[in-house]
C-alpha cells in the first residue's frame, strides 16, 4: 500500500491510499482485507476526505471486466476528478495502462474522459494521481509492469502539453523523483514492506497557491502535525 498526504492550501486534506489489499482481488483473502480497510478509515476524522487509487492487486495484472465491477462495488469509481483549492485532481485507473487486452472499451473511456479534461483545463493548475509510474529510471525502461514507451511518450506529451505539474505514483515500493520536461513524476515507497533501503513510510504533500511542495517522512519520523 503506498499512502500520500495532501493538504491545500485552503486547509483541506485528503488521505491518498494505493493498492488497498495485498492478496490479489480473487483470493478469498482479498475481502477480508477490504473489510478491514473500512474498518480502519471509518475511523478517519470527517474533516479528511479518503481517496482511493486502483492498483494492480485490487483489480489484477492484466483487468477484466469482473475485476473492474468488484473494485467499483467495494470502492466507486476507477477514475475521477475532484477540484480543491483551485487545483483539479485527477485520479486514473493506470492498469489500462499497463495491460488492457481484456477491457479495451473501459480503457478507451477512460482516455476519452482524460482526453477532455485535459483540454477543457489546459494551462490550469492540475495534478494527476495514479498506481504504476509512467517511467522509473528513464523513459525507455519498462521493468516491473511499467508501461509502453510509445504510450508512455504519448502520454506524458499530452499530460505536459496539458500542463499538469505532478503525477503522484507507487508500485515500485520505493522512491524516486523523475521528470519529463516541466512535469514531475514522484513514486513513493510503501507503507508497508519495501523493495530498496528506504524505509517505510508516507509522503505529505502541501499544495500552495504557487507551488507544491511533497516531502517523504519515514514512520518513525512521522511529524506530530501537518501544518
Amino acid at each position: 500500500m503506498t499512502e500520500n498526504k495532501v493538504q491545500t492550501s485552503k486547509w483541506k486534506k485528503h488521505e491518498i491510499e494505493e493498492n488497498i489489499g495485498h492478496e490479489k482481488y480473487d483470493n478469498d483473502i482479498y475481502q477480508l482485507q477490504v473489510n478491514d480497510f473500512m474498518k480502519i478509515f471509518s475511523n478517519l476524522h470527517p474533516s479528511i476526505s479518503l481517496v482511493c487509487v486502483c492498483g494492480n492487486h485490487d483489480v489484477g495484472n492484466i483487468p477484466d471486466e469482473k475485476s473492474i465491477d468488484q473494485y467499483r462495488h467495494n470502492f466507486g469509481h476507477d477514475y475521477f476528478s475532484f477540484w480543491c483549492g483551485g487545483v483539479l485532481f485527477l485520479v486514473l485507473n493506470s492498469q489500462y495502462y499497463t495491460s488492457c487486452s481484456n477491457v479495451k472499451e473501459l480503457s478507451e473511456k477512460q482516455d476519452k474522459w482524460l482526453t477532455e479534461k485535459l483540454n477543457t483545463h489546459k494551462g490550469q493548475r492540475i495534478i494527476i494521481f495514479q498506481h504504476v509510474p509512467w517511467f522509473i529510471d528513464n523513459i525507455e525502461d519498462n521493468k516491473y509492469f511499467n508501461i509502453d514507451t510509445n504510450l508512455k511518450q504519448e502520454m506524458l506529451e499530452k499530460m505536459n502539453s496539458a500542463g499538469v505539474s505532478h503525477v503522484f505514483c507507487g508500485h515500485c515500493h520505493r522512491n524516486c523523483n523523475r521528470y519529463y520536461k516541466n512535469l514531475e513524476i514522484v513514486t513513493t515507497n510503501a507503507i508497508g514492506a519495501t523493495a530498496s533501503e528506504d524505509p517505510s513510510g508516507l509522503r505529505v504533500v502541501k499544495v500552495y497557491e504557487n507551488n507544491v511542495i511533497h516531502t517523504y517522512y519515514p514512520l518513525d519520523q512521522l511529524p506530530e502535525t501537518v501544518g
